[in-house]
């Protein structure tokens, strides 16, 4: 008997054969996990664990079934892995394409916000306000359109040079009644 604890040179080439087909049973394992599919790692396993089998004098039959089994474990832990990458890749997409539309949301809102400032600058040149009913907007439009009509002013005794500026005043009354009415709808 050696000092190791083995009985003869039996138990080492048992020893050696037992070793030889786990190296065989990791690298099959660890080429199939490459490929990253478990299944096959897992076939392959028992495969190689029933060669080893096969091969181990009956006291090392357990070591061959032991390391079957770890391998397996091996493979799904891998498999378990590889596939927690993908799940985060969709969690960082989804969450991307949150913040893309919370990106376009605050855009459209900022032309909203525009759009109602330039709106006001209608009502303010009217000299309505923007909460005013339709009716007081359209009488507001009139009040300024005799305010800044050419023919009225002309017909006042206005300079020229006077009637032109109002003229030019009464096209933006117009453009902003123009822009007051889409927005309303009238």
């Amino acid at each position: 008997m050696a000092g190791n604890g083995l009985r003869d040179t039996g138990d080492h080439i048992a020893v050696h054969v037992v070793a030889s087909a786990a190296r065989k049973v990791e690298k099959t394992a660890v080429g199939v996990v490459e490929k990253k599919t478990a299944q096959a790692a897992a076939e392959a396993a028992e495969k190689a664990a029933a060669a080893a089998e096969k091969a181990a004098p009956r006291p090392f039959k357990w070591a061959g079934r032991r390391l079957a089994g770890a391998a397996e474990k091996h493979a799904a832990a891998e498999a378990a892995v590889n596939e927690a990458p993908r799940e985060v890749q969709k969690q960082v997409g989804a969450l991307r394409a949150l913040d893309a539309a919370k990106a376009e949301t605050a855009a459209a809102q900022k032309e909203l916000q525009a759009a109602e400032r330039a709106l006001q600058a209608e009502y303010d040149l009217l000299g309505c306000p923007a909460d005013a009913t339709d009716e007081a907007a359209r009488n507001a439009y009139r009040m300024a359109a005799k305010k800044y009509h050419p023919d009225v002013l002309r017909s006042g005794g206005m300079p020229e040079a006077e009637v032109r500026k109002a003229s030019a005043m009464m096209a933006k009354v117009n453009e902003a009644w123009e822009k007051i009415r889409k927005a309303r709808g009238i």
